[in-house]
Parts: C-alpha cells; structure tokens; sequence
C-alpha cells in the first residue's frame, strides 16, 4: 500500500483511536507517534519482519502495549481475529510480541489461539516459540497452549508447529509437543531434526529423535 493511501486510512481511523486513548496516544492517534510502538520499534519490526502501519485501532493498541485501549476497543466490537494488510491478526502481534497481558484479553474476547498470518501461514504460536527463542519470554507460548492451541493445526500454507520448532532449534519442545499429541508428519519432522545443528542442545536432540522413532515405529507396528 502506498504512502498517500496509508495516510488516508490513518486519518480515517484517528478519531477511533482518539476515543480509545489513555495517554499512549498523539494528537492524531498515529501508531507512528505512539510512544511505546517507537520505542520498541527495532522489537516490533523483529518480531514481524516489518512495522505495521496500516491496522486496526485493536491491533495499533496491541503495538502500542496500550491495555486500556485494548480493553475500549473490545467493549466497542473490536474483533481479535481480524485479519490486517499483511495477513496479522491481534492475536498473532500480541503472541509475537509476548504482551501476555493483553494476549489473554484476547484468547478470553473470542481470540483464536490457533490464530495465523494469513499471508505467511505462520501460527500466533509459532510467533510465540520464536518470541520464547530470541527473548526467553515463554509467557506468550504458554498461554495459547493452555487456551487451547491445537498443536496439530496446520497443513496447506500453514507450517504446522513441530517443523518451526525443528527449524528454531528447539528440541525440547518439539520433545514437549510429541508429549501433548503432536502427529504431524513425523518421518519429515526426524528428517528436519536429524539436519539441524545441535550444538549445546546435542542431548535435547537426541531425546527428541527417540521419542520420533519410538512413536514411528509404534505406528508401523499397528494393524
């Protein structure tokens, strides 16, 4: 979208996001002026590969980390699965971001923890393994496990899990997600651990490729 057009939808959305404010916003409610939004601009833009620009008033509160906002937005019909430019949802910012806070508001408004970027076919839970990789925040990643987060969602344009956690390198929970019932592909999964590079994680590879085998030889072994 180009500069004059996203302009024009800033300038239709302000007055929406005025009502919403509590102190986080800018004369015109620009999430370009938001105060926090610039401030973890570099997270932000780490996080998602970009910054929007172009959102909802829901999801430029999510950016902004402005709860008062998230809570004004989802008492006047804000809806946490919409679908932004870009394929984002709110549940998928606030899951890459790890604003756990606002992403139970979410998961509790309706959100869907299987909730995905739509032009990428990557998971909010995804996002949230990536947020638990390079920032050791897991808060993100738990919550939508425990709002039920089906960890065998997936399959098409949308990358299942297991195969974003074979490619983070995280052997562990690829450990815990065989333990919660993850069945996706299991043969391609091993392949993809057998070809990551363990490093220190030589022992959490190495149990992870157990548990695989184990369960692809008890499947070959049934009638």
């Amino acid at each position: 979208m180009g500069t004059i057009s996203r302009i024009a939808l800033l300038a239709a959305v302000a007055p929406v996001l005025v009502t919403c404010g509590q102190g986080e916003w800018a004369a015109k409610a620009n999430i370009m002026t938001c105060q926090n939004a610039q401030s973890d601009r570099d997270e932000i833009e780490n996080a998602l590969g970009y910054f929007p620009e172009d959102v909802s008033p829901l999801s430029a509160a999510v950016l902004c980390d402005d709860r008062a906002a998230v809570d004004a937005a989802l008492v006047n019909g804000a809806e946490p699965n919409r679908s932004e430019p870009g394929g984002l949802t709110p549940v998928v910012i606030a899951a890459a971001l790890s604003r756990d806070e606002i992403l139970r508001k979410l998961l509790a408004a309706g959100g869907d923890a299987n909730s995905y970027e739509s032009d990428t076919g990557q998971l909010a839970l995804a996002y949230a393994l990536a947020a638990g990789t390079h920032r050791r925040d897991w808060r993100a990643y738990n919550t939508l496990l425990d709002h039920g987060a089906d960890v065998n969602f997936g399959g098409g344009k949308v990358t299942p899990i297991g195969e974003w956690a074979a490619s983070l390198g995280q052997f562990d929970k690829i450990s815990e997600l065989l333990d919660r019932g993850y069945r996706k592909d299991l043969p391609g999964l091993t392949w993809s651990v057998e070809r990551r590079s363990a490093g220190d994680a030589t022992a959490a590879r190495d149990r992870a490729l157990a548990k695989l085998r184990a369960l692809i030889a008890a499947e070959r072994e049934r009638p």
